[in-house]
């Protein structure tokens, strides 16, 4: 279902407020506003960020933050503590029964250890009692364990991007938030490549050669030791065809040169990680030479690709399709496609995209017809055709953009027949679909919905995608995301992408509620 937009202050609220409140320490705020989060207490008795969180859909109540624009204060970041957060709570009201700080900085209710309820209508970061006092979750983690970024707080083994917490014999950190010898990045190998599909780095020897043109000795045919060190090769195709005849997993990484390289074809069989640069502006491109070529990267039956860290530009031309997949597996790990005809058509594939933005083609974006579709931290925009077109496939879409602006292709999710799946914390706005016609670019009755925003989330239309994004094609919401997006932010659970399209981290401890769609703004 989509998300509801943030409701109006009830009147019944406004009879509920407790005054004005006084001078606090530095930084000096007043809050005289009777409908600011600070003078506010609902039906239910919550007051502060817990009324934020139930009402705002908000994490916190900032006592020096104006009430303007309908937010009442509330806020996704944590106010700093000498914003004198426990002091600025409104007077109980007779008969509450939730957790208010006493003068003394004890919170009546808090009384056993562990998490507290009373603890929690104070401050959803600080939900844990220990002798009157409520803390937050890192000061209650045992070292070597870490505070999750939950809501709730909860000690795991490890982050994501703090993972030099966990031993030498699983030095990683899994999506579950816990120390693993298994690789779900390429970058946790820097020695080769990630096999994505088995969680196993290829072999640091034999496995890794290097494309670079400027290189005075590098190879302008095949062949070359891999047992050896890394072989330098004058193209991506020579290092292919080598590699094809010496090893079953190759890792190449590729330098960027101008002219951009040619088309490419992956050989049946080979399991092959092709590297570009970490750094978007120095991304090698791959580029059709021609009207005449089909395909500008090709996978033959039975083999699988990575592709991390390039561009695959084409010539718009009918018959160019940038990434072709039969039969096989299709990995994309922060890879740009665009002007293209269309941006990845895959028949009977496995296709994974993960941190890519597929954009400005003049077909489909992506067209799956059998296997299964992964979409993670990706966007999905303006192409010429449906953004995404699905046949007897399985689709997964989670915290992604589909975003049509063309008149001529409303659909940013077009489903035939045997389409299961769902789309979770995804944005799919298309300007073509009129205002407040009550219908969304969603074609797909088959999927279910979950914490994504449609046209239909607009009573009365959306303003339109140069009004909701600054960026498009990189999920970059206008305003840095705050005033138009404030409704459609949601709690990180385990199994939610943790990093954002820019590889940023989603989720923290300080800001437990995430922005849905490709891209986290930043602090």
């Amino acid at each position: 279902m989509a998300l509801a937009r943030r409701p109006s202050l009830p009147a019944a609220w406004l009879g509920l407020a407790v005054g004005v409140l006084v001078l606090c320490g530095a930084p000096s705020c007043r809050i005289a506003d009777p409908e600011h989060c600070a003078n506010l207490r609902d039906a239910q008795g919550r007051t502060m960020h817990a009324w934020c969180e139930a009402n705002a859909s908000l994490a916190y109540c900032d006592p020096c933050l104006a009430s303007a624009a309908g937010y009442f204060g509330c806020t996704d970041r944590r106010p700093s503590e000498d914003a004198c957060v426990l002091s600025m709570l409104p007077a109980p009201v007779e008969g509450s029964s939730t957790g208010e700080a006493s003068s003394s900085g004890e919170v009546p209710g808090c009384t056993e250890q562990g998490w507290s309820e009373a603890c929690a209508s104070v401050d959803s970061q600080a939900p844990y009692c220990e002798q009157g006092q409520c803390i937050d979750c890192q000061a209650l983690c045992p070292a070597p364990q870490t505070c999750a970024p939950l809501p709730s707080g909860t000690c795991v083994e490890c982050l994501p991007d703090e993972a030099q917490a966990c031993p030498p014999q699983s030095p990683r950190c899994s999506p579950a938030l816990a120390c693993t010898a298994s690789c779900d990045r390429h970058a946790q190998c820097p020695a080769s490549a990630c096999d994505l599909a088995t969680g196993s780095c290829m072999p640091e020897a034999g496995s890794l050669a290097i494309v670079d043109p400027l290189n005075p000795t590098c190879r302008e045919l095949a062949g070359g030791d891999w047992s050896l060190s890394p072989v330098v090769y004058c193209d991506v195709s020579t290092a292919l065809a080598s590699a094809a005849t010496q090893v079953s997993q190759a890792a190449i990484v590729v330098e960027p040169r101008t002219p951009p390289y040619g088309v490419l074809d992956v050989p049946a069989g080979l399991s092959v990680a092709i590297l570009g640069a970490t750094d978007a502006d120095q991304a090698p491109v791959f580029r059709a030479s021609s009207a005449s070529a089909p395909t500008v990267v090709s996978l033959a039956p039975t083999g699988r690709l990575y592709l991390q860290g390039v561009v695959v530009s084409g010539v718009a031309s009918e018959l160019t399709t940038a990434l072709r997949c039969e039969d096989a597996e299709l990995w994309l790990d922060e890879v740009e496609v665009r002007a293209n005809h269309v941006g990845v058509g895959a028949q009977d594939c496995d296709v994974h995209v993960v941190r890519s933005s597929i954009h400005d083609n003049t077909g489909e974006g992506v067209e799956v017809l059998g296997g299964a579709l992964w979409l993670d931290s990706s966007v999905i925009a303006l192409n010429g055709g449906s953004q995404l077109r699905v046949e007897e496939a399985a689709i997964d879409i989670r915290a992604s953009d589909l975003l049509g602006g063309l008149e001529s292709s409303p659909a940013n999710l077009e489903c035939g027949t045997g389409v299961v799946g769902v789309l979770d914390g995804v944005i799919a706005l298309s300007d073509a679909i009129g205002q407040g016609q009550g219908i969304d670019s969603i074609a797909c009755d088959t999927v279910d919905l979950l914490r994504t925003v449609t046209e239909a989330s607009f009573a009365d239309g959306h303003p339109g995608l140069a009004e909701v994004f600054s960026e498009p094609t990189r999920g970059e919401l206008a305003d840095n995301g705050q005033a138009l997006s404030s409704a459609w932010r949601a709690p990180w659970v385990l199994g939610d992408p943790y990093f954002d399209i820019d590889g940023e981290p989603r989720p923290s401890p300080q800001r437990p509620l995430v922005l849905i769609g490709a891209n986290e703004p930043s602090p």
